[in-house]
């Protein structure tokens, strides 16, 4: 899951949620859930990584000082 949001020109906000399941097994269940449920109960690796990008005009801070 990846979401951005641009607050400004030039400058934003990414939150980025990765899942990595630690399972590779052929075995497939014709059911969706009892698949969901192998899914889930398998071990997991989650990372949640945060980057804003903030734009600054030199020029307007050139201007104020």
């Amino acid at each position: 899951m990846v979401y951005t949001w641009q607050f400004g020109p030039g400058s934003f906000l990414n939150i980025a949620w990765k899942n990595a399941a630690a399972l590779f097994d052929q075995d497939v269940d014709e059911k969706y859930f009892n698949n969901l449920g192998n899914t889930l109960q398998n071990p997991q690796q989650n990372t949640l990584s945060i980057k804003v990008i903030y734009y600054l005009d030199y020029l307007k801070l050139k201007n104020t000082t």
